[in-house]
């Protein structure tokens, strides 16, 4: 599982070749840009970026962030170190949290090491010697329900409707309101969904075993 966290990060950003390609590179370089942005060296974190925007548009794309964490995790999560990662959210005022499972794929760092994870299966169904994608999806729905001081943000979906929103002119607290609304929703069904299998699997009572006779 993959936690993109909110957090306070410290010291220098230390340039990156760009020819650099390895994947050690790579992750460098997220690190080294969200650490810029967590300290508000926007301008740092502008180099590393290769877009479009002008440094103004860039810059305002953070107005409303405070800090900013990035954690890169290998199979070996276990349901106490996840636990790990919800405590910070909920102790240090995370505004908006992700949660990704784990993607297996081949040709990548994680698969020519899998015999040292006890990784097998491909794709999204997987499995290493702590958990598999099952214990990922049911951990994932756990989270998304019990979390309640910070607003979930889908990374396949959610980030680019608020991105359009946010240039449109809605700010941050709009936004956020739109999201917590979505994920009200979700939690309701998810409870239907809850209830109306308990109610489906419930033992009859003798008053219907007797009709029923």
């Amino acid at each position: 599982m993959l936690f993109p966290l909110l957090a306070l990060a410290a010291g220098a950003v230390p340039s990156t070749p760009a020819s650099e390609t390895s994947v050690a590179a790579a992750m460098q370089v997220v690190r080294d840009y969200y650490a810029a942005v967590s300290r508000h060296d926007y301008r740092a974190a502008f180099n590393l970026w290769h877009g479009a925007k002008s440094f103004g548009r860039f810059r305002a794309g953070y107005a409303a962030t405070r800090r900013v964490r990035v954690t890169f995790l290998k199979p070996g999560e276990t349901e106490g170190t996840i636990r790990e990662n919800v405590d910070f959210i909920r102790d240090n005022g995370v505004r908006f949290y992700s949660l990704k499972e784990f993607f297996y794929m081949p040709h990548t760092q994680v698969h020519e090491k899998r015999n040292d994870y006890g990784l097998t299966g491909m794709g999204g169904k997987w499995s290493h010697r702590t958990m598999n994608h099952e214990d990922a999806a049911r951990i994932k729905l756990d989270l998304f329900r019990s979390i309640d001081n910070s607003t979930n943000i889908d990374p396949d979906t959610s980030l680019w409707y608020m991105a359009y929103l946010y240039d449109q002119g809605y700010d941050f607290k709009a936004i956020e309101k739109v999201q917590a609304g979505i994920n009200g929703l979700m939690k309701h069904q998810l409870e239907t969904a809850d209830s109306a299998q308990t109610w489906a699997t419930a033992p009859a009572s003798h008053a219907e075993l007797d009709a029923a006779e």
